[in-house]
């Protein structure tokens, strides 16, 4: 069995302007000349933003990174970066929600039901750039899979990552840190 998913929460004091994800975007659609992007084109996490980290365990260099949540029009839109980077790629998705469309409670629900289920609980965004689906496993263990795409007008991709988080602490942990990190939206 691989080792449990480590999840870090990073909330450094968050102010930014609305032109911030705009040039995030602007990155990862390839058109940035905001210094935001590395040598490959790939956008790179501020000091001064709140994310959450998700990494396959000890020594995996597998992660999963949710970053930049801003409110693009001051109301229940919130935007924000998902990338998925490790085994030599690295993609990046501006994702669109509704107030983070529910994703802190779909892990809190989760993590109530340590106990096990059966099938797969399943989440997406509003428009479907990011889903989340829940097996439940051996041990106490949950593989959360997540399905990472582009919106619907941009290049066609689509990749997934399957990360193994134990079923009470570590899936509360998570619930915990989204909450916060929608909290965060400005």
């Amino acid at each position: 069995m691989p080792p449990d998913t480590q999840i870090h929460e990073v909330f450094p004091e968050f102010r930014h302007d609305r032109a911030s994800l705009s040039a995030a975007n602007e990155c990862v659609l390839g058109h940035s000349e905001a210094g935001l992007c590395d040598d490959a084109g790939m956008r790179q996490a501020t000091a001064d933003e709140p994310q959450v980290v998700l990494t396959a365990g000890y020594g995996s260099e597998v992660r999963l990174v949710f970053s930049a949540p801003q409110r693009p029009w001051s109301d229940v839109v919130v935007d924000y970066l998902v990338e998925v980077a490790g085994a030599g790629v690295i993609a990046t998705a501006v994702v669109t929600s509704l107030e983070g469309d529910l994703l802190a409670g779909y892990f809190a629900d989760l993590a109530e039901e340590f106990g096990g289920w059966s099938g797969i609980r399943q989440w997406r965004s509003l428009e479907d750039q990011l889903r989340v689906e829940a097996r439940w496993g051996s041990r106490g263990h949950v593989t959360l899979t997540f399905r990472l795409r582009p919106k619907a007008y941009d290049v066609p991709w689509d990749l997934s990552v399957d990360l193994d988080v134990e079923a009470g602490a570590e899936m509360e942990a998570l619930s915990v840190a989204m909450a916060n990190f929608f909290e965060a939206a400005e």
